[in-house]
């Protein structure tokens, strides 16, 4: 079969080779072609012998593949309820080449048709610029072979006609084919599809009934039958005879649904359409055939609908497994693994859920591993499937002598249709169908849907009569009968990797194709990109399904790579001779051969075939104009992504000539940097390199192709030397002339580092040699003979990179003096021609002085960069000496306060100095005036510091533009710091307060607390400091006393004086005017008298009027506010009379708005003045301050009546603000008197009135309520709360135990006999009894309890009394400690209290015993009774709710007095009667009415 495959293939791929005809039509033209027609195949089918004697591992078994062990798959936690915590979804919805909605090999198609076998158009490459795109698309390709048993077919159709057989309607398959029909005859087949026997004839099978299940035994010698009429058969395969029928086996008439033989030949499983099963045992005594029938499961218990046996065959792995004769059985809910050996058990059992129309699905197979203590094992894989529910189980034999089986699921979830078959062909392929006929081919690792076929023209055998027991009557289950619409368990069959389906008139066979069958099929069908893909992943290992493919991945790859050759040259052949556009599409041409052009590079590049495709497949590419650009243009992105490091010398040729052709050798540059160099044609690219100026290309081929370090380097400086040179007459150089420039520093730089150019690292067994080699070059006095040019002066290359430019040039030697090479160069000196070591850093320094202080070549500016080059190395390199004339100039340069350039790195090259002792050498007068004449602030600051000048130090900040914030933070380091002693951080001070400007300037918040925080200094003195900049003075003082933008610094310990305050005051009405009057009502640490002739000053008529509140001039605040407001009103009259409601000028409406608006503002602040001082004034006082507004807010109403209906609701609402607030302060018959003889008002109708009036009188109305609402809360408040103590105080107490918790005695004992038995235990008891006590005392009772003798406790605590233990227990400072003089809490009844209550001595507990002398009352008695009875009275007062007694107390008497107008309504008393308690208390009681 390989064999053949192989030359299916070869067959396939030589049918495209009739294109290569077409293609000599098409060279050099882009004309298209005519149109091939790609050859069709034959569609493959089975031969006779595809069943039978062939079915063996090598056609149709995984042909010596090693088996998939079991430890390799996942397992999971033994759980029943598995399926509901399946968190995987078996891949099916969103699959690759076959899932639902998928593409079963890439031509877009959602399934595929059995009989839709014909080619499919070609896919057309794409543009695409994919380095591995067209590698790494997934494709399966036609993973089953389809084919039909002709022959069988031929058969089953002349046996029923001749014999009047009837329809298939079970079958069995094994070495054999059996078919059963439905006038219960049974057709035996041989592997050549030739009818060997018929067994039954028409009067046996009318009296049986259709045939509905059928089995062969393990050595097919015998057949078992089981008839829809419920009678089971048993054949004899060498005569054909029936040797055994079977009728008693279980309920009569009920048809046989299952029949299956075990391992054991004599004995066999079979399930009827009751859900009952059976197990057959059959014997042979004497001669006579027996069967006997043992029931396994009752079908009342819920019907089984399918029955599946372990067969282990001829395997000899597993031997003790099958021993146990394992039986899987489904009912509709749930599955039973049970054994049959040694006794009947059920091992495991899991739930199955599943639509209502489906029923559910088992299959067993074998999987074999390798275990190390019992070799080789076999371990049965079950999957089990409902509707679209899937799981998968392994049955393991425990290791050890137990015998133990343990049940693993391993895997499950959902597909996206409703399954009615599952199988496993193998144990990499489970196939599945839906109710739609189509097959599902998944993979069984991870559920990858591989293909979909549509078997609808099949026309499936279905068993659904059977399970609804038609032909007995119909005695089934309705669930049974609507989930078995579907039923086909004896239509498909599995035997060594096929699966067959029986149809209505033949038997179907699908079989997995090997791994080149499968190629084979889509190149047949002009699916080239696919069949590469699919071969592609032969080739990686990763395909699905894979058959016939050896496990060696070195052998795998050399078999795979070369199909993948064959494919893809047929796929460029067919491509170009049918598939290239018309010449009129230029734009379409160039994406075809370029999408064709990649997909070449990607295959070549991963098969490591760029032999192939720099000859044969570029040879196929040449012969076209726009394919050989394309081809050519497509292998810059894969060289520059270092993909191809090399191309042959003619594409390379090519590829150099096309890209000189479109005037793109910059890209060719770039291109010949990623090659690999001993690939190249040296004299070629290095003859491109020079004509046309690639001077990338040009060192990376002497320095990576020769090893040549110095050659490129002389070229390169002899062409920049000649163009500076022509430049001297003072021209610029060309762009060119500088890249080369820069070029030649980059590369000067790499190579005395150590890093190779453009990028790499030169290998370190020759850096050294190349750092010696090109600062030879560099350093070389005199240039060769053939080199030298008229007038060249000494060190030549060494002058000409200084006059190219000196500052970058100087750079690249500071970052070369960093490398270690430089502490000694060994060079040769190509005068002498011998080799010299030197120090290298000062050799080049050297040269430099020699070179450019004796010449008048260079400008100052270049000195200039020399000097601060030499400034750095000196302070970064001890083995630098210069002159001591030279460094004075040096420093003088720096120092220049004349040049402006490069300040900062003249400053940095300084401060680089000054950190080493190379400038300690030199005066430090010296260089203070150098650099204050510099402005080197920085340099100043450490020489200063070393000087301990620290004042001078901070003028260094202020003084520099780019550092004065940072002037703060040095004040505040050197005042906390311990190393500055006192004298010096008063400098510091008086230097900052000196310049308290600067500071203020720089940062006025910090400086505010730096003035607070860290120095102890006069705020007044620090204010005074700024009065020549009264702004900065005031954003010092709104950050010292806070406001908008300030944060308030001041020390509430410490406030600042009055004065500073005023001050503050006065700049504040200069620069913010508007915040005046709320910092006046927030602070009050100013002079009344001072601030208010301020504020008049600056005639703020807000603030004025809150200081004459406040000096106690009510009046002449609100007459001044009074006018401020009528002012307002005057102005927005004006505006008014001249504003056009007509013209709707947006300006005069803005300017009536802004009126309005402040028109409010100052309504607000006269309100809320009236309403502080109307609780103070008597009811005439109060009617002046608000009558005089109400007039002045009601006059411009009455005059505006007519003006448009925005301001007169503007002023309405004015009005009413006003009266809502007086309202609470002035009666309502005052109110409206003055309303009514207002002649503004008087003159109007009552209508202008009405909503004034009946708004007030809603408002009195809602008070009214209110007052009533809150009595009666009131009441029952304070009715609850006397409720509550009255029941506190007349629960009893029980005392804990009979003793007193101080003494210890009963409490009933006598202090007097007490001590004189020596019992007591308190001496101060001991002390206080005497003669005079008597023998009764009292007993004190605490809520915690405790009990104690009166004697006890005052004893202990004179005049305090409280519980001794539980006042141990609590701090002496709580509030829970109860004290019978001096209780301020109610008594509780928890622990936590400790209130006592005393009892008299007659009034013992229950049971107590009375005194011997008697109840006798003395003088002390008395006494006590009288402190008791005025400690209940102080109780009583400390709970008495004063304030809310008061509060009822005045609204009832405010409510009277308001009938007889004595009082305002709601309104405070007047002050003559203030000595009630809530004038008192200065009671308020504000109420809110709804507004009118």
């Amino acid at each position: 079969m390989e064999h053949e495959d192989e030359q299916d293939l070869q067959q396939a791929l030589a049918a495209t080779k009739s294109a290569q005809d077409a293609l000599a039509k098409r060279r050099r033209s882009n004309t298209p072609g005519s149109a091939l027609k790609s050859p069709k195949g034959v569609a493959g089918s089975l031969s006779l012998t595809s069943i039978g004697g062939d079915f063996d591992d090598t056609d149709f078994d995984v042909p010596s593949v090693t088996l998939p062990t079991l430890e390799d798959i996942l397992a999971e936690k033994d759980n029943d309820d598995f399926l509901a915590d399946i968190d995987a979804v078996v891949a099916g919805a969103t699959t690759t080449d076959g899932g639902a909605g998928g593409d079963t090999s890439g031509t877009g198609k959602a399934s595929e048709s059995v009989n839709s076998m014909s080619a499919s158009a070609p896919v057309h490459p794409s543009s695409g610029k994919s380095k591995t795109g067209a590698a790494t698309t997934t494709v399966h390709g036609s993973v089953l072979r389809y084919s039909r048993l002709k022959n069988l077919a031929a058969h089953l159709h002349s046996a029923s006609s001749r014999v009047d057989a009837g329809l298939p309607t079970a079958m069995a398959v094994s070495s054999s084919l059996a078919v059963g029909t439905s006038h219960g005859l049974v057709l035996m087949f041989d592997p050549s599809q030739a009818l060997k026997l018929v067994l039954g004839n028409g009067r046996l099978g009318q009296q049986l009934g259709p045939v509905s299940a059928l089995d062969f035994n393990g050595d097919m010698t015998r057949l078992l039958v089981g008839h829809a009429k419920g009678t089971l058969t048993m054949w004899d395969l060498g005569n054909g005879k029936c040797i055994r029928t079977i009728t008693d086996a279980h309920v009569p008439g009920t048809p046989v649904l299952h029949v299956r033989f075990l391992d054991d030949p004599t004995q066999a499983v079979f399930s009827d359409s009751g859900g009952s099963v059976f197990l057959l045992q059959f014997r042979r005594v004497m001669g006579v055939r027996t069967a006997e029938s043992d029931c396994l499961f009752s079908g009342s218990r819920g019907e089984v609908c399918c029955v599946q046996p372990l067969l282990f065959g001829e395997k000899g792995a597993g031997k003790v497994l099958a021993e146990m004769r394992i039986l899987a059985m489904a009912s509709l809910t749930k599955v039973f693994i049970v054994r049959l050996r040694p006794k009947l058990e059920v091992m495991f059992t899991f739930s199955l859920k599943g639509e209502l129309g489906t029923l559910p699905l088992l299959d067993w197979h074998l999987l074999s591993g390798d275990n190390s203590s019992v070799g080789k094992t076999v371990e049965p894989l079950l999957v089990a499937a409902r509707g679209n529910q899937l799981v998968f189980h392994r049955l393991r034999q425990e290791d050890g002598e137990s015998g133990n089986v343990a049940f693993i699921p391993i895997k499950g979830g959902t597909v996206s249709f409703q399954c009615i078959s599952v199988k496993l062909l193998n144990s990499e392929v489970v196939v599945m169908l839906d109710t739609r006929e189509h097959i599902h081919v998944f993979d069984y690792s991870d559920m990858t849907e591989l293909q979909d076929i549509d078997l609808v023209d099949v026309h499936l055998a279905y068993s659904t009569s059977h399970f609804k027991s038609l032909a007995a009557g119909g005695s089934v289950s309705k669930a049974l009968e609507v989930a078995s619409q579907h039923s086909c368990y004896q239509s498909i069959a599995t035997y060594r990797g096929q699966l067959l389906l029986l149809g209505v008139d033949v038997v179907h066979c699908l079989t997995i194709r090997k791994w080149d069958e499968r190629l084979a099929v889509l190149v047949r069908d002009s699916q080239f990109p696919e069949a590469l893909a699919l071969a592609m992943t032969f080739y990686r290992g990763t395909a699905r399904a894979i058959i016939g493919l050896s496990s060696q991945a070195e052998e795998r790859r050399e078999v795979v790579a070369g199909h993948m050759i064959d494919i893809l040259l047929a796929y460029v052949d067919l491509s170009l001779a049918v598939h290239i556009p018309d010449d009129d599409h230029i734009e379409e041409q160039e994406n075809f051969y370029k999408g064709l052009v990649n997909i070449c590079i990607d295959y070549c590049l991963i098969l490591d075939a760029t032999d192939l495709l720099f000859s044969d497949l570029y040879e196929r590419f040449v012969d076209f104009v726009i394919g050989r650009a394309c081809f050519l243009e497509c292998l810059e992105p894969y060289i520059i992504g270092d993909h191809l490091t090399s191309l042959s010398p003619v594409v390379l040729r090519d590829f150099i000539e096309h890209y000189q052709t479109q005037q793109m050798l910059q890209r060719v540059e770039n291109c010949l940097l990623h090659l690999e160099v001993h690939n190249l044609d040296l004299h070629q690219v290095v003859v491109l390199c020079w004509t046309y100026g690639l001077y990338d290309a040009m060192i990376y081929v002497y320095t990576r192709g020769m090893h040549d370090y110095a050659t490129p380097l002389q070229e390169l400086l002899r062409l920049l030397r000649s163009a500076l040179n022509s430049q001297d007459g003072g021209g610029v150089l060309s762009d060119g002339d500088q890249v080369l420039g820069y070029k030649l520093l980059v590369y000067i730089s790499c190579c005395l580092a150590g890093r190779a150019y453009p990028s790499g690292e030169i290998a370190d067994d020759i850096a050294a040699t190349v750092r010696s080699t090109v600062f030879s070059v560099i350093v070389k006095k005199q240039l060769n003979e053939a080199e030298a040019d008229d007038q060249v002066e000494s060190f030549p290359h060494l002058r000409t990179l200084l006059r190219f430019d000196t500052r970058e040039f100087l750079n690249v030697l500071s970052l070369a003096f960093e490398e270690d090479f430089f502490s000694t160069v060994s060079f040769r000196d190509t005068s002498t021609g011998q080799a010299v070591q030197r120090p290298g850093r000062q050799l080049v320094v050297d040269l430099l002085l020699r070179l450019m202080m004796n010449s008048r070549d260079f400008s100052p500016s270049q000195l200039g960069s020399l000097f601060t080059f030499l400034a750095r190395q000196m302070a970064k390199h001890n083995d630098i000496k210069v002159q001591r004339q030279l460094f004075e100039q040096v420093l003088e340069f720096l120092c220049n306060p004349d040049s402006s350039t490069r300040h900062e790195e003249r400053q940095q090259a300084m401060l680089e100095l000054l950190s080493t002792n190379i400038a300690g050498q030199f005066d430090a007068e010296q260089l203070i005036v150098l650099c204050e004449s510099a402005s080197f602030f920085q340099v100043l600051e450490q020489l200063y510091e070393r000087r301990r000048e620290f004042a001078k130090v901070l003028s260094c900040y202020w003084r520099d533009p780019t550092r004065r914030a940072q002037a703060f933070s040095y004040i505040h380091h050197v005042m906390l710091d311990d190393s500055f002693v006192e004298f010096e951080r008063a400098e510091v001070e008086q230097a900052a307060l000196k310049h308290m400007q600067e500071l203020m300037e720089a940062d006025s918040l910090a400086t505010a607390k730096l003035m607070i925080t860290d120095f102890a200094h006069d705020l007044e003195d620090v204010t005074n400091r700024l009065s020549e900049h009264p702004k900065l003075q005031y954003e010092f003082l709104l950050h010292v006393f806070g406001g908008p933008g300030g944060v308030g610094l001041a020390k509430p310990e410490s406030p600042p004086p009055p004065q500073v305050h005023e001050q503050y005051i006065e700049l504040m009405c200069k620069y913010d005017p508007t915040l005046v009057y709320s910092y006046l009502r927030s602070n009050e640490n100013y002079r009344l008298e001072e601030t208010l002739m301020i504020c008049r000053k600056h005639l703020l008529t807000d603030a004025v009027a809150f200081l004459l509140e406040r000096t106690g001039d009510v009046q002449g605040a609100f007459n001044l506010l009074l006018k401020s407001l009528r002012a307002k009103i005057s102005f927005l009259d004006k505006t008014v009379d001249e504003y056009d409601s007509d013209s709707e000028n947006i300006v005069q409406v803005e300017t009536v708005r802004v009126a309005i608006t402040a028109i409010n503002g100052v309504l607000l602040v006269i309100i809320q003045l009236c309403q502080r001082n109307s609780v103070r004034l008597e009811a005439e006082q109060r009617q002046d301050l608000w009558f005089p507004l109400l007039e002045a807010a009601m006059s411009p109403q009455q005059r505006w009546r007519h003006a448009s209906s925005a301001l007169v609701s503007a002023l309405k609402e004015l009005t009413s603000h006003v009266l809502n607030s007086m309202m609470g302060y002035v009666p309502l018959p005052a109110i409206l008197k003055q309303i009514l003889s207002d002649p503004s008002t008087s003159s109007g109708s009552f209508g202008e009135l009405k909503d004034l009036m009946m708004g007030m009188v809603e408002t009195y109305s809602y008070e009214q309520t209110l007052l009533t609402t809150t009595n009666r809360l009131l009441a029952g408040d304070i009715n609850g709360s006397i409720s509550v103590l009255k029941r506190v105080k007349e629960k009893g107490l029980a005392p804990r135990s009979a003793v007193c918790s101080d003494c210890g005695r009963r409490l009933w004992e006598s202090n007097t006999a007490a001590v004189a038995a020596g019992r007591s235990s308190s001496p101060a008891v001991a002390a206080t009894v005497g003669g005079s006590v008597k023998d009764k005392d009292d007993i004190y009772v605490f809520s915690c309890g405790h009990s104690y003798h009166r004697l006890c406790v005052v004893s202990r605590q004179p005049g305090i009394v409280a519980c001794g233990i539980c006042n141990k227990k609590l701090s002496t400072s709580t509030s829970r400690q109860a004290d019978w003089h001096r209780i301020r809490e109610p008594p509780r009844t928890h622990s936590d209290s400790t209130v006592a209550t005393p009892v008299s001595g007659a009034e013992k507990p229950l049971g107590a015993k009375p005194n011997a002398a008697g109840a006798r009352e003395d003088g002390n008695a008395s006494a006590g009774l009288v402190q008791r009875v005025d400690a209940v009275a102080r109780l009583h007062s400390s709970f008495r709710t004063g304030s809310r007694l008061q509060i009822l107390h005045s609204l009832n008497r405010h409510n009277t007095s308001s009938t007889v107008g004595s009082s305002s309504r709601g309104g405070a008393p007047a002050a003559s009667s203030s000595s009630d308690g809530t004038a008192a208390d200065r009671f308020q009681l504000n109420l809110a009415p709804p507004p009118l």
